[in-house]
């Protein structure tokens, strides 16, 4: 029986090709394909996709896993982020889409959160029946999977624990789904603007995350489905790495502080008893009194935490150098604006490549060249970044041979991650240059050489030109370049906010087959299109 490698969210797992999951042995939602932002599944809810408050002003976070109540199996709840529930309103009405573009459709209730030095999680009941199937199997027990981009949903069968250089994949809203290994667990981070400082987490080495892709569950693939490993709960400062939840921890923490004892729904437990019209009615009565007793407690406990004014007065002064220092450096950045010269609200981009993409690595002579590359993203809102998608697609080698993505379609290679407009050059007129700098996630490209497979996994920082700038236009060029020696770029010196000179020699990184990572480059020129017109402004 042939055996493959697997990668993506079934990663670093060898399985026979039999044992591979299939849509038609378990019961599974049919999902959108994957847009950054707008991922959504149909009927019954489903983790991995986008959530938002239903707060005058929106806070987007992503679907975890779903747990059910050990006291009472007929309850659902959904998992996310702790932070999320807190931003989104306390006890707020939750809600997510069936498409993009469609009506928003209540999810429910939130419900407890933690969010301090013992975890960062909270739950969403699941009430609305626009979310719940009839009969003893309510919603499914599954996850959303947007690397593979395929229409369904994947079986999720229990949870687990890894271990530092294990692998994982996380599933987002923002970034859809990406795999790294575990850099470090057991870590504590101090969460920006709040200054709330959380304890027992990890972080991975190679998975890069975004806004809004909180709450997104961490998976392990099994045969047959995926084992649940947590939910993310934000990413590292400066270097953007993924930080994750522990499930166990999210679990006891909610138990211990809120009372509130769970466990993940499986494919063993997903069939549960139906619930009547007189104990719904009572449950919910029940809920509704155990709610406001937490609520009281939760504002006591609040206002004796807020009464440590030491404390309070220092957060409160390093949030404001912070907040100075960020409107200095943001002052100091290029400005994207609107034909009415006003910073531009979000703008969604797309575009493809004019010339041939090229990745090299230094001292090695097999280059990959792709024919075509589409692109698209989105600027946030008053701000100079956010998110983008590449597609590589008809890719081959100076070798000889063709490339795919692995877990990806036939053929097309996946890379995502996040840019950031910088200046390329200090000055003023011709002197002054745009540049992006592509925040590169890890992208795989499985090529085939005579017969023999080679594995080329890409990430790191890089930087190319973008013009025009000071010009008001809906299309702009981005120009990556290389210099006469494969593997060298060109573009490697940028300012950032605070005016700092900042080299980036060795940003962009590349291994062959699991040997160690090396620096490398990508020359491509590509247009790109916004939805509007916009300047960017030097």
């Amino acid at each position: 029986m042939k055996t493959i490698k697997t990668v993506g969210l079934l990663a670093a797992v060898t399985v026979a090709m039999s044992a591979l999951v299939t849509s038609a042995s378990y019961a599974a939602a049919r999902c959108n394909l994957f847009l950054s932002g707008a991922a959504f599944c149909e009927k019954p809810i489903t983790p991995g996709v986008t959530i938002e408050s239903g707060t005058r002003r929106p806070f987007r976070c992503t679907a975890g896993p779903l747990v059910i109540p050990t006291r009472d199996r007929r309850l659902t709840y959904l998992l996310t982020a702790g932070h999320c529930i807190r931003s989104g309103g306390q006890n707020g009405r939750w809600y997510s889409r069936t498409r993009a573009g469609g009506a928003l459709v209540e999810i429910g209730q939130a419900g407890p959160y933690v969010f301090n030095l013992g975890a960062d999680i909270g739950v969403i009941r699941v009430t609305n029946a626009n979310w719940i199937e009839a009969g003893n199997t309510p919603v499914f027990a599954a996850t959303a999977e947007w690397l593979r981009n395929e229409e369904t949903t994947f079986p999720i069968l229990g949870e687990t624990t890894l271990r530092p250089r294990e692998e994982n994949c996380a599933v987002g809203q923002t970034n859809g789904g990406l795999c790294g290994e575990i850099a470090a667990t057991s870590q504590t981070f101090r969460f920006r603007p709040s200054g709330i400082t959380v304890a027992g987490l990890t972080y991975d080495q190679d998975v890069y995350s975004a806004s809004g892709n909180s709450g997104g569950p961490v998976l392990v693939s099994k045969l047959g489905g995926y084992d649940v490993e947590g939910t993310i709960v934000g990413k590292k400062e400066h270097t953007f790495q993924m930080i994750y939840e522990p499930l166990g921890t999210a679990l006891r923490e909610l138990n211990a502080l809120r009372g509130l004892s769970l466990e993940l729904l499986t494919t063993a437990n997903e069939e549960r008893p139906v619930q009547n019209k007189e104990e719904k009615e009572e449950g919910e009565r029940i809920e509704a009194k155990e709610k406001e007793e937490e609520v009281s407690e939760r504002v006591q406990k609040e206002e004796e935490e807020a009464g440590e004014k030491a404390v309070k007065e220092e957060l409160e002064e390093e949030e404001r150098e912070l907040k100075e220092k960020a409107e200095e450096e943001a002052r100091n950045l290029p400005k994207i604006l609107n034909k009415g010269k006003e910073v531009a609200r979000a703008v969604r981009f797309s575009g493809e490549s004019k010339l041939t993409s090229r990745v090299s690595i230094l001292g090695n002579s097999l280059e990959v060249t792709c024919s075509a590359t589409k692109t698209e993203g989105e600027f946030e809102a008053a701000r100079p970044l956010g998110p983008f998608h590449f597609d590589f697609e008809r890719c081959t080698t100076s070798l000889g041979g063709t490339c795919t993505g692995l877990g990806e379609r036939e053929g097309i290679i996946l890379s995502l991650g996040t840019f950031h407009i910088v200046y390329d050059k200090l000055g003023t007129g011709t002197e002054l240059g745009g540049g992006v700098l592509f925040l590169v996630a890890n992208t795989h490209f499985e090529c085939t050489v005579s017969v023999i497979k080679k594995l080329i996994l890409t990430l790191g920082q890089l930087l190319c030109l973008i013009t025009p700038i000071n010009t008001l236009s809906k299309k702009a060029t981005v120009t990556c370049e290389t210099t006469s020696t494969l593997g060298d770029p060109k573009e490697t010196v940028y300012w950032n906010g605070a005016g700092t000179e900042v080299n980036i020699k060795e940003g962009l990184l590349s291994s062959e087959n699991d040997s160690s990572f090396t620096m490398s480059a990508e020359s491509t020129k590509g247009e790109i299109e916004a939805a509007e017109e916009i300047e960017i402004m030097a």
